[in-house]
């Protein structure tokens, strides 16, 4: 009876897709912005344009030793009012770990991603997994064309 009960529960559960993005945030081939309260600092980033297939629940997770903070836009990002069509943001908290980000998204529309790290002129790998119930499509695009179709 127990194990009946156990399969019939399993069967219950959704599958999970995970798709994965890799990249290397550096001067020679990342965009870069200035942020900070009190000194200008310099910030390394990638737009990441996110295609989903199927609404559902989504996580979106990071993998680098860089300390690296995940911005979440629906539509398009305005890096001249970064807190416009902002969803979600996430870093890894006091302990400097990797960025989570969890929502529920709408297939046919637009999500982007903004990879970039807590700490300022920091350069190397990040891997960034996608876990849902389909696979998830990352397309590089530059901020400049996404604040332009706006």
């Amino acid at each position: 009876m127990i194990i009946s009960y156990f399969l019939v529960y399993l069967a219950d559960i959704p599958s999970v897709t995970k798709s994965t993005y890799s990249l290397t945030l550096s001067a020679n081939n990342s965009q870069i912005y200035g942020r900070g309260d009190c000194i200008w600092q310099n910030y390394y980033y990638e737009v990441i344009q996110i295609n989903i297939i199927k609404s559902g629940s989504y996580t979106f997770s990071s993998n680098s030793y860089m300390y690296p903070y995940g911005y979440l836009y629906r539509d398009y990002f305005n890096l001249f009012n970064t807190s416009e069509n902002l969803l979600f943001e996430n870093y890894g908290g006091c302990f400097y770990t990797d960025f989570k980000l969890l929502a529920y998204l709408h297939s046919n529309t637009t999500y982007i991603l903004i990879a970039t790290t807590l700490e300022p002129n920091l350069e190397g790998p990040l891997d960034i997994f996608a876990l849902g119930p389909d696979i998830v499509t990352f397309n590089r695009t530059s901020k400049f064309l996404q604040y332009m179709n706006k």
